[in-house]
């Protein structure tokens, strides 16, 4: 039988093993495309696609540019920009831009260049000076497709590749030279900034300028491709920009992001753009603004079958309040008091049924605490000081996913999250609690009633003692629990026992780690971890100074037999860890970055790359 080698892979096949190699470790992929001819073509071609941040530099200080030397014919770029591509000018002169993907540092004789070691506490990563021949790749701009920019003046959208399919542009845009890719499917513009103008809206070009020639947006087409927009609107922007932006937007628009300012105006705005989107099934609203000023803005939402509604609101009042008793000293204080409650309690109710009535996944963070929310059927994520002028505390029995952090964790009520503990449904799967700070009696209720089916449990909590963990959970863990995240702030050193069946583990020993004796817990808790244990996240941990401590203990200690050729996957800091000690860790375990490797929702028992 003829042996399946790296030559002879059919090239999907090469193009995949490319691709994975890149989500997770782009500089090893590099190396291995050096070493192996067969896919060095593959792997480059996935370097570029997988790129989710190629960056048009065009500011000549930028530390993530490299800087060439034409001259010499070298440059000198830092060593964590490997595996990336920019795109930049080659000099004042030039007009046109020159994309480039960083290669591992090779001299004039292709030689490969060692890694220079990290300063100690430096954050950026040491620079290294290479062959820009064989150390920059040219790349055509018609390969990228993830950009992100942030103009200055001399530049624009016009220098943007041709068949970009996600942007992310922020600085100064000038309305007269805004022209986006008609590729385009995902566009952020969070931090693009227009003029300002009083005039007001619906105002032309020709009235909120001077000439008439500033603010003149040129003829555009409709961006078809376009479903995911991430927006900052403000109603004291330039007329003719906004506009000109809305009017990219397509019907079939499926997701928005919305920061809106500039009061009445920026609501307006963006009702008239929520309005004209009939296949809108996903919102994100970040308002600070009077809360009834949010009503008509709620009123144009579908009353059902929306699949996502984020909304963040600050407290800047109940209503539009009149001033005109203010100096009416002879008034009944009880009176106006009751009255002014009364009509605080009608604007909440009306603001409450501007709402849909469901939604698929819900998050809702504000002071505010409304009589009704929307009933999500699928996920929750809320603070709980929304919850607590609720009348009935009751969750959707399809409930699947519910997060619960407070903004004033050290003065929200036990008995409220008593209630909300003791009515968590049953079919819920995942369950993250941050920034609580839990009494014994709450940690009681919380764990006689975690829900049977639990697959993630996160508690990154305050003040939380690894003895009472132990205390109220022991014999109370469900049985499908496959991921555990404790990376709270202990109040005292030491570390829980960790459940049976447990396959990733999120954890925080640095407390225990630094007192006196801690070396020897750890080594003890490492030992003892469950067997079922696949995946350790300690990312956090290996900020402290003594991450090669901590390294050197995981490979004396933790010894979990993994079935086949699979090795534990640990995840880590590789920036605080020694060249050496890193390279004892990645022979023992699957060593992932907590830059490239992420945490997932989805998957309880996985990261994702």
């Amino acid at each position: 039988m003829e042996l399946l080698r790296l030559d002879n892979l059919p090239h999907d096949v090469l193009h995949s093993i490319a691709v994975h190699l890149c989500q997770r470790d782009r500089i090893a992929a590099l190396q291995l495309a050096l070493a192996a001819p067969a896919c060095y073509a593959p792997i480059l071609h996935a370097v570029i696609r997988t790129d989710t941040a190629c960056t048009l530099s065009t500011n000549p200080a930028d530390p993530n540019r490299p800087l060439r030397d034409e001259a010499a014919g070298s440059v000198k770029y830092r060593m964590d920009m490997i595996g990336r591509v920019v795109g930049a000018r080659l000099n004042n002169t030039c007009s046109t831009v020159s994309w480039s993907l960083i290669l591992l540092p090779r001299d004039a004789n292709r030689n490969c260049i060692p890694a220079p070691l990290k300063a100690p506490n430096t954050y950026f990563s040491p620079a290294v000076s290479a062959s820009s021949h064989w150390s920059l790749l040219p790349v055509a701009a018609s390969q990228i497709r993830p950009c992100l920019a942030h103009f200055r003046e001399g530049w624009s959208t016009r220098d943007l590749p041709p068949y970009c399919t996600q942007l992310r542009l922020s600085g100064y845009m000038p309305p007269g030279q805004l022209v986006f890719p008609q590729s385009t499917e995902k566009l952020w513009l969070h931090h693009a900034l227009f003029e300002r103008t009083t005039s007001p809206i619906g105002v032309s070009a020709d009235d909120s300028s001077p000439d008439g020639k500033e603010d003149q947006a040129p003829i555009h087409s409709v961006l078809t491709h376009l479903r995911h927009l991430h927006l900052r609107l403000d109603g004291r922007q330039n007329r003719a920009a906004i506009n000109f932006i809305l009017n990219l937007v397509p019907r079939t628009l499926a997701s928005l992001s919305l920061q809106v300012f500039g009061g009445k105006d920026g609501l307006q705005l963006a009702t008239d753009l929520v309005q004209r989107l009939p296949s809108l099934s996903a919102l994100k609203l970040h308002a600070l603004f009077n809360n009834k000023s949010l009503i008509p803005f709620l009123t144009v939402l579908p009353r059902s079958g929306f699949e996502r509604l984020e909304i963040m609101i600050a407290d800047h009042g109940s209503e539009d309040e009149s001033d005109d008793d203010d100096d009416d000293w002879d008034m009944d204080w009880d009176l106006a008091l009751n009255e002014q409650q009364e009509r605080k309690r009608r604007a909440l109710a009306e603001l409450a049924a501007s709402f849909p009535t469901s939604v698929k996944i819900l998050s809702y963070v504000s002071p505010i605490s409304l009589p009704r929310l929307p009933l999500a059927t699928h996920e929750l994520q809320i603070n709980v000081e929304a919850l607590g002028a609720l009348k009935t505390l009751s969750f959707s029995p399809t409930l699947q996913r519910l997060e619960l952090f407070s903004q004033q964790p050290h003065s929200t009520s036990s008995d409220l999250l008593v209630r909300i503990f003791s009515s968590l449904p049953a079919p819920l799967t995942h369950l993250k609690i941050k920034q609580h700070k839990l009494p014994g009696a709450v940690l009681t209720v919380l764990a006689r009633h975690l829900p049977p089916q639990l697959e993630w449990l996160c508690l990154a909590v305050l003040k939380v003692v690894a003895t009472e963990i132990d205390d109220h959970f022991t014999g109370h863990w469900p049985s499908t629990l496959l991921r555990l995240d404790l990376d709270a702030n202990w109040a005292q050193p030491g570390l829980p026992v960790i459940p049976d069946g447990i396959r990733a583990l999120s954890i925080n020993p640095n407390m225990t780690l630094r007192q006196e004796g801690g070396e020897e817990i750890v080594a003890k808790w490492l030992a003892a971890l469950p067997s079922s244990l696949r995946v350790l996240d300690l990312s956090w941990s290996f900020d402290l100074p003594e991450a090669d401590l901590l390294a050197s203990m995981l490979l004396e200690h933790l010894n979990i037999q993994m079935p086949g050729r699979r090795r534990m996957r640990v995840r880590v800091s590789m920036d605080v860890v020694s060249v050496e000690m890193l390279a004892r860790l990645q022979e023992r375990f699957d060593v992932v970055d907590q830059r490239t490797c992420t945490l997932s929702y989805t998957q309880p028992a996985l990261f994702t790359m």
